[in-house]
């Protein structure tokens, strides 16, 4: 079994796998602005749904992008 964890350290992103660190996951300078993990189950399979929001400000211009994602949990289906 494999354990992931996300977690925030200030502004940025990071991956833990097996409790070792991996590093960072948003390059320096990108920030996340919302994280959200939620549990979806219907009764038939079991899933995770992921919201993320980022934002870069370079000089007076600043960008911003929302992801969304869904996984279905294996062996749930």
């Amino acid at each position: 079994t494999t354990t992931a964890e996300f977690y925030l350290s200030g502004n940025r992103l990071f991956l833990r796998v097996n409790g070792a660190d991996v590093g960072p996951l948003t390059l320096e300078g990108v920030a996340v602005d919302n994280l959200v993990f939620r549990r979806s189950a219907n009764g038939q399979s079991e899933g995770v749904s992921v919201e993320l929001s980022l934002e870069r400000t370079r000089r007076h211009f600043t960008a911003s992008e929302n992801f969304e994602a869904f996984a279905v949990l294996r062996g749930s289906y």
